[in-house]
């Protein structure tokens, strides 16, 4: 890590992962105009964050959060000037704040500074002898790849993403277990559901096609999982038949499915729509334990259709070359649940009628 330089947002990210991967005890300046951060570094982890903004200061933090008022604050102030005390520490000895309070407090604040910290587009930086800071509130430290996952997160910079990402043809693949990234980033749910597409085939672009967050938010995930050094891009594994020959060769085959299912649903429908919804219940309840991930929000409910979309996100699962008879073989047992339900629970004239329907519907 150079002395000092100049930085911008396509480059900010890596005075972190330096001081991080080589645990540094060090202190990071950073200067934007009048803004100035400084990020203290103990043993390679973010130990606290100080701005020249007065009003990013912790203490103003604590008011603009309701978390204490500004009497407190002020009782607070001139304490530690009489008595050389830390912040945080006078906090709990004025019985404003327990230590629980507080260290959630401290958590947020570091967390919403190092939002400020990325959100810095260009200026000069310098890397400082590392001397202890007497206003640290408590010591508490945070991940420096936690640290890049908020900044990066918090932020639109989409010619970082742009800068990094510049093929999306190209497949992530993890060279980490995926039990280690969950203990370092806080990831949502819908964060820990694009975890499940990265096996080195599936291509960034087609990720973010089947991923519940946006595209943008997708990328700058997959651009955060890359920067920790957690995934790989690398290029997509052959599989023998391209992406979109799958895609376009399920999308047929519910097609069919889907015009047999439809023609149920207007029978039985037409005749006992609480016969319906007991028979899309069942049938699904049925198939739970053979299927289970490809029935995540799967029913027949809309009009007797299976929503593309939805089951081939669920086919990501699977291998490329597995999907197509992976998607046959459940729409086959799909179908003849269905065809079971109607002779269990109807006439055997109202049975008959809907099976030759569906079986005489072309494919």
């Amino acid at each position: 890590m150079s002395d000092n330089g100049v930085f911008t947002h396509l480059n900010l990210y890596k005075y972190f992962m330096d001081a991080g991967e080589h645990r540094f005890t060090t202190l990071l300046y950073f200067s934007e105009g009048f803004k100035e951060y400084r990020v203290y570094f103990k043993n390679g982890r973010v130990s606290f964050v100080q701005s020249s903004d007065k009003d990013e200061r912790f203490g103003e933090f604590l008011i603009f959060t309701n978390r204490i008022t500004v009497e407190q604050y002020r009782v607070t102030s001139e304490k530690i000037m009489v008595e050389g005390k830390k912040f945080g520490y006078t906090l709990i000895e004025e019985g404003f704040m327990t230590v629980d309070e507080l260290y959630h407090a401290l958590n947020e604040y570091m967390i919403f500074m190092l939002e400020k910290v990325f959100s810095l587009k260009e200026g000069v930086y310098a890397n400082l002898e590392f001397e202890k800071h007497a206003d640290i509130p408590m010591d508490l430290t945070i991940d420096y790849r936690k640290a890049i996952y908020h900044g990066i997160k918090a932020n639109n910079f989409f010619s970082l993403i742009e800068h990094h990402i510049k093929d999306l043809s190209l497949a992530p693949d993890f060279i980490v277990s995926v039990e280690e990234i969950f203990k370092v980033l806080p990831l949502t749910v819908e964060e820990q559901g694009v975890l499940e597409w990265i096996d080195g085939q599936n291509s960034i672009s087609a990720i973010c096609n089947y991923s519940d967050l946006t595209q943008f938010e997708t990328l700058k995930l997959l651009l955060i999982l890359k920067l920790c050094g957690f995934v790989s891009i690398v290029e997509p594994a052959d599989s023998g038949v391209m992406e979109v020959d799958i895609e376009m060769e399920v999308e047929e085959l519910l097609k069919k499915y889907n015009s047999k299912f439809e023609v149920v649903y207007s029978l039985l429908n037409a005749f006992d729509p609480l016969l319906f919804e007991k028979m899309n219940r069942e049938v699904f309840e049925n198939l739970k334990e053979r299927y289970d991930e490809l029935i995540r929000e799967i029913d027949l409910s809309a009009y007797g259709y299976i929503d593309f979309e939805v089951f081939y996100r669920n086919l990501y699962i699977y291998p490329p070359n597995e999907r197509v008879d992976r998607a046959k073989s459940f729409l086959e047992s799909v179908l003849q649940e269905v065809i079971f339900f109607i002779e269990e629970n109807c006439s055997r004239e109202m049975s008959d009628s809907i099976k030759k329907a569906v079986y005489e519907r072309k494919d």
